[in-house]
């Protein structure tokens, strides 16, 4: 029993140095681009497996529309979009021309047929890749890898996730482009000065904004007491946007501070 005992308070001193001593780093976490796989099925789920064993984020769906609210979340921004045509390119065609109206997203068409014309449609339509049905999933890993290399030197990749503006009622605005799109898909056309005015109340939308500061934001100078051109700037833009210019609801006059954004009603009749 001594013995026991000898040994343990000779063992006490190296476990509180123990305890004292710095802890090793712990190595944190590292999250790798983010893939959107607009897919369904026992490929695409191996495929988003594979995608996911090798490091990368992968949100699974079926719908566009869930990507193109994504695009104006900074936490749900996807880096890359990977879509199946099911061995038809007449069925992403649609979706590539969509996506294109509103982002220069890079884009990946997986299974799209055998046919030549087709992959080359939709390579014209702006898809940035596109993958016979034939394609193992090595390559597409490998060309996913080549294709997120390429982007990463573009300019729309370090602009940031704020893009895309979700105005409301399925209406966005592409800072991109520069354009303002209705819900179904159809540009309204915009001068600049009206682009700029749109985007600087929807920039701070549900906030007032001062004429001063409309101003400076839309025509690089100050606003002086009897000056109209702000006002004047706000008519021409409702009678684009409003439902009823009577009843303005998506830019409304807040006296005496100027205007402020309100979004777009759900049941806006455009």
């Amino acid at each position: 029993m001594s013995a026991a005992l000898h040994s343990m308070k000779e063992a006490l001193p190296a476990a509180r140095r123990a305890l004292q001593a710095p802890a090793a780093p712990v190595a944190e976490d590292r999250i790798g681009p983010r893939i959107a796989l607009l897919a369904e099925g026992p490929w695409a789920a191996q495929l988003a497996a594979d995608l996911s064993a090798e490091g990368y984020v992968v949100a699974q769906g079926a719908a566009l529309r869930g990507l193109l609210e994504d695009l104006a979340r900074p936490a749900t921004r996807p880096d890359l979009l990977l879509m199946d045509a099911h061995g038809r390119a007449a069925v992403a065609l649609p979706q590539v021309n969509e996506l294109r109206r509103v982002s220069d997203l890079p884009c990946m068409v997986l299974r799209a047929g055998s046919e030549e014309a087709g992959r080359v449609l939709l390579l014209d339509a702006g898809a940035d890749d596109c993958l016979g049905i034939e394609t193992g999933r090595q390559e597409v890993q490998a060309r996913l890898r080549a294709l997120l290399r390429r982007s990463a030197v573009r300019p729309v990749a370090a602009a940031g996730p704020r893009l895309l503006l979700d105005l409301g009622a399925g209406w966005r605005l592409c800072r991109q482009r520069r354009d303002l799109y209705r819900p179904d898909g159809d540009r309204c056309r915009l001068t600049t000065a009206e682009f700029d005015l749109l985007d600087a109340l929807a920039s701070q939308a549900g906030t007032p904004v001062s004429r001063e500061d409309l101003c400076r934001s839309v025509f690089r100078r100050r606003h002086w007491a009897e000056d109209r051109s702000v006002d004047n700037l706000v008519v021409r833009l409702r009678r684009k946007l409003e439902p009823d210019r009577r009843r303005p609801e998506v830019i409304r006059s807040i006296r005496p501070i100027g205007y402020m954004f309100a979004g777009f009603p759900e049941a806006a009749p455009r």
